[in-house]
């Protein structure tokens, strides 16, 4: 099967976002040069491995799988419990926090200073430096229904880790 330029992919079986990738083009020989959807390192993928790979439709994409999931970060203390589509920036995760959550995420960083403003419906964070951050409130529908609303605190800005359940 071929690929092109900057379609996302996945292996057979997987919905997307997991093991997404980025077609980047082929090399010399055919091998397939793709990137995780997000950011990473490039892979390089033989012709035998093509055929246990999928385009991702439009519609899929819109419409990402949305599981609980618990995150932590390096020189904070705990774990917290928040919600993913399995989305990545720079390879880090992305995570979403209810409020609760969210609240004790901002009050675990010793070097910002956050608050909750709810005439807004938002989530503030300021740096050491004066770097004032807000997270909208977001309303995600999660697999096997209902609504939630999520604070995606430091999502595509701090080096958040998705940590496996065991």
């Amino acid at each position: 099967m071929q690929f092109n330029r900057s379609e996302i992919i996945v292996p057979q079986g997987n919905r997307y976002p997991d093991g997404a990738l980025v077609v980047d083009g082929y090399d010399g020989v055919g091998r397939l040069l793709a990137h995780p959807v997000g950011g990473g390192l490039q892979f390089i993928i033989g012709a035998e491995q093509l055929a246990q790979l999928r385009r991702v439709a439009a519609e899929e994409r819109r419409n990402p799988r949305l599981r609980r999931a618990q995150f932590g970060m390096d020189g904070v203390h705990g774990r917290f419990h928040g919600w993913t589509a399995g989305e990545s920036w720079n390879g880090w995760a992305k995570p979403m926090f209810e409020l609760q959550e969210a609240r004790r995420v901002i009050s675990a960083m010793p070097e910002l200073k956050g608050q909750y403003d709810a005439s807004d419906d938002r989530c503030i964070t300021l740096s050491q430096d004066g770097e004032e951050e807000a997270w909208n409130a977001e309303l995600i529908q999660p697999d096997g229904g209902g609504t939630v609303k999520v604070y995606p605190v430091g999502a595509g800005c701090w080096c958040w880790d998705e940590i496996p359940n065991n």
